[in-house]
């Protein structure tokens, strides 16, 4: 191979990949703006006899469906934020719009742990994009919420928001 076939090969190859994560930020860029927060911080999410927020100080709800892209992409953080919930007592919800016993095999596949993996709507939870975070107290309040796929800043600022909360409550 020559050395002017090389330079060719790698150039294209170094188009492909600054094009891809090009392409892949203004993607993602755009699938947030097109999302918004269901919740603002202080709204209230109503209990239901499956939610069982009252059951815990605070309870982490996790917001996922098995056919969402960034959701997949997210699942090693969510496994670190859901394993980090469980060492410090926070009660895991995951709530989904897809049938829940194929968000539970898709969530038990990822080893993702959770207390309980209900229907957004039989539980009166709004989902406006997935994956979103929420974190609320034992009133249904809204203490914290993330949308889209967490930078690692925003993976340490769940953790450390439940470890607070948890110590405050």
């Amino acid at each position: 191979m020559t050395l002017e076939k090389c330079l060719n090969i790698c150039t294209v190859v170094l188009i492909v990949v600054v094009g891809g994560n090009s392409l892949y930020a203004r993607l993602e860029s755009a699938r947030r703006r097109e999302l918004s927060l269901p919740y603002h911080t202080g709204d209230t999410v109503m209990d239901t006899a499956d939610l069982r927020l009252a059951s815990a100080d605070v309870s982490l709800v996790l917001t996922t469906a098995s056919t969402c892209y960034f959701c997949t992409v997210s699942l090693p953080v969510y496994e670190k934020v859901t394993a980090s919930a469980v060492a410090t007592g926070v009660r895991v919800i995951a709530v989904t719009t897809e049938d829940p016993q194929v968000n539970r095999e898709y969530l038990e596949t990822h080893r993702i742990k959770t207390d309980a993996v209900l229907s957004a709507k039989q539980n009166g939870i709004v989902v406006k994009g997935t994956p979103a975070l929420m974190l609320l107290d034992r009133s249904g309040r809204v203490l914290y919420q993330w949308l889209g796929k967490l930078a690692p800043e925003q993976e340490r600022e769940v953790t450390q928001a439940m470890a607070i909360r948890k110590l405050t409550n």
